[in-house]
């Protein structure tokens, strides 16, 4: 029986080879891409999707296209088999979801502890992608964990040039509503620093103690409007029957407190520390939600959406 050549003229493997290698590196959990394959084997793109085209006729079973479009893996057809299965699968969706810098990141991690799994799961969370700010957030968590402050470099909205804001303590990072912010102490105010604003980030050597008043607040906070200087009061919202299982469902805040009534609409009780924290949640359900209590919330709400329709 004759013996196939395995190689070409010009040394690169032929067609039944190039297959055949492919098959295997599938089958170890490789993914391979066209444009990497072409190169390695000196032969054409075209040649190599020929070879995935006529492998996923043949093999169905041992070939396809990874999530990304660009490469192609072995299927995987497995599901959970635990809890810590299915919590992996819900983080990988949720990892996409942050962006691709997030993502990037966040895989390799994830692929340790798991081997990909064909995820049911679909997420959208919409929150900024820090993976660019990756090297900045580790300062801040050291920083965090130190109690050490820090001296950052920080670009507000509407200038190019960095301001330096020096004897910063770091509290936490934190996301509201998909925007990242560092809630630091800077002098007499507690601050939150919009992260993507950061420029750079440098510890001292100087050392701080957290005041649990601001992460009390913090924990107690609807969004990011919360004020971790001022004393918290209630707020009583008329919640539409439409809405209320909405609030059941997911309550605002840890402390909200719903009283159904007769007719099927309720009463909510927020704590809230500024005005600004409610004023985005009545835009959001309205006009499912309005302000029984205090008063002048709901007429200062009412005064704003009369300036925006006369000036539309």
């Amino acid at each position: 029986m004759a013996i196939l050549a395995e190689n070409g003229l010009r040394g690169n493997p032929l067609q039944h080879k190039r297959h055949a290698e492919i098959l295997e590196r599938l089958d170890n959990g490789e993914e391979l891409s066209i444009s990497q394959l072409a190169k390695e084997w000196d032969v054409a793109q075209k040649t190599i999707q020929r070879d995935f085209d006529k492998l996923k006729q043949m093999y169905p079973n041992k070939v396809e296209r990874s999530e990304d479009k660009k490469r192609y893996r072995k299927p995987i057809s497995r599901c959970a088999q635990n809890e810590g299965d299915m919590v992996l699968e819900m983080l990988e969706s949720m990892a996409k979801d942050i962006g691709v810098d997030f993502y990037k990141k966040a895989h390799p991690l994830l692929k340790r502890l798991q081997r990909q799994i064909k995820s049911p799961f679909y997420t959208r969370l919409d929150v900024e992608d820090i993976g660019s700010k990756f090297d900045i957030v580790m300062s801040l968590e050291k920083a965090i964990d130190l109690k050490r402050e820090v001296t950052l470099f920080y670009i507000p909205y509407g200038e190019k040039e960095p301001n330096e804001y020096t004897n910063v303590q770091p509290i936490k990072v934190i996301v509201y509503e998909g925007f990242w912010y560092l809630l630091a102490q800077h002098g007499k105010y507690t601050k939150k620093f919009y992260l993507k604003a950061v420029h750079s980030c440098e510890l001292t050597d100087t050392r701080f103690k957290h005041n649990p008043k601001i992460i009390d607040s913090l924990e107690n906070s609807i969004n990011v409007w919360f004020s971790a200087t001022e004393e918290p009061y209630d707020v009583i919202l008329w919640v539409d029957p439409e809405v209320v299982t909405y609030f059941e469902r997911k309550p605002i805040a840890k402390h909200q407190k719903l009283y159904k009534k007769s007719d099927g609409s309720a009463e909510m009780v927020l704590k809230i520390t500024s005005e600004q924290e409610i004023y985005p949640i009545l835009k959001f359900w309205m006009p499912t939600l309005r302000v029984i209590e205090p008063a002048w919330i709901q007429e200062k709400f009412k005064e704003m959406l009369t300036q925006y329709l006369n000036e539309s």
